[in-house]
């Protein structure tokens, strides 16, 4: 069952106000006591759709080749020619 714990007691590690699951037995104790309130109603906002990454950059579509600068290239032959002035 889930209850929203309204208030704390001495010796209790609820928070106020902090929604929980409990067993039935142990959230109708919390209930009579006045320390918390049934949450069976409660729903819950939808989710929110994040959008995909943007893929667009040819250069980072794999097989993609790095070199040791940092530099990236789309294909080996790039990467050859500009190891010879990279050093």
């Amino acid at each position: 069952m889930r209850v929203r714990i309204t208030e704390s007691g001495p010796g209790c590690v609820y928070e106020p106000g902090s929604l929980i699951r409990l067993s039935d037995k142990k959230a109708l104790k919390l209930i009579e006591a006045g320390k918390a309130i049934s949450a069976e109603d409660i729903t819950y906002p939808d989710r929110v759709e994040v959008a995909p990454r943007m893929r667009g950059n040819p250069f980072m579509e794999p097989p993609r080749w790095i070199c040791r600068c940092g530099q990236v290239f789309k294909d080996e032959a790039s990467l050859k020619e500009h190891r010879l002035a990279c050093g």
